[in-house]
């Protein structure tokens, strides 16, 4: 697979992780989640798989979201980190943040292993 097409499914794949976020279904974003994920939330807090799927479940839905500046770096045929910066707005709040998400290939597709989002102005 070409990287060209490789950014293209996991910028979608990324975009859907928000969309989930945004109508609270919690079972498309698991499905997008590998068994051993792990998290280190903007706050600092450490997630894993079952840990961001309880905090999702519970958080009050995204409003909108914009992906902007995608990028992707393949680092073996069957890894590849995405960076990207987000503009999520929940209720009055607006949040700006740097992403980065490791996905790896799994015989179900693409998953995501590792998840780490940073605030920015």
């Amino acid at each position: 697979m070409r990287d060209d097409d490789l950014l293209a499914i996991l910028r979608a794949a990324e975009i859907a992780a928000l969309d989930a976020q945004r109508t609270g279904d919690v079972d498309a974003i698991a499905a997008l989640l590998a068994d051993d994920f792990e998290e280190i939330g903007s706050g600092g807090k450490h997630y894993d798989r079952a840990g961001v799927l309880h905090a999702l479940a519970s958080a009050a839905p995204l409003q909108a979201a914009a992906v902007q500046d995608f990028s992707l770096r393949r680092l073996t045929p069957d890894l590849a980190l995405t960076r990207f910066r987000t503009v999520l707005q929940r209720g009055e709040h607006t949040s700006h943040s740097m992403r980065s998400s490791l996905w790896r290939r799994e015989p179900a597709g693409w998953r995501i292993v590792f998840h780490q989002g940073t605030p920015c102005p």
